[in-house]
């Protein structure tokens, strides 16, 4: 006897178009840091490489494409280690305090990407050489 499947649902446009978006982001970030860990330093260009959040994309999503927020991390750090402390500290002396204090300001902003936004963001990356250091 064969089960059937449930039927899967359509892909939303807007959720294809976000992680596009993230996927060229993600590219360009681990790309500009060197693909080198900003919380222990390990150099690792294989899929372990991570782009990671100082603040995390579920408290802040209006950083959540905000170059300043996000760096190359490995595995390990970004998932398992708590490295909110190093990553601070990376980030003051990356940006200084007031960078710092700006990003501790907008962590509990809500911000839903339109697809214009995210549209824009393809737009930025799509080139593994695009993208700045400006804050999106």
């Amino acid at each position: 006897m064969r089960i059937r499947k449930k039927p899967r649902k359509p892909k939303n446009a807007m959720n294809i178009l976000k992680r596009k978006a993230w996927t060229l982001f993600s590219r360009y970030i681990r790309t500009r840091d060197g693909f080198k860990c900003i919380t222990c330093g390990k150099i690792d260009q294989s899929p372990r490489m991570h782009a990671g959040h100082f603040l995390h994309r579920s408290i802040a999503s209006s950083l959540i494409f905000d170059e300043r927020n996000v760096h190359a991390q490995c595995a390990y750090c970004n998932t398992y280690k708590e490295t909110g402390g190093v990553y601070a500290a990376k980030i003051i002396e990356k940006y200084g305090i007031e960078v710092f204090n700006e990003l501790q300001k907008k962590r509990t902003e809500y911000h839903k990407w339109t697809e214009k936004e995210l549209q824009a963001i393809v737009d930025k990356y799509a080139s593994p050489t695009s993208g700045n250091t400006d804050s999106n």
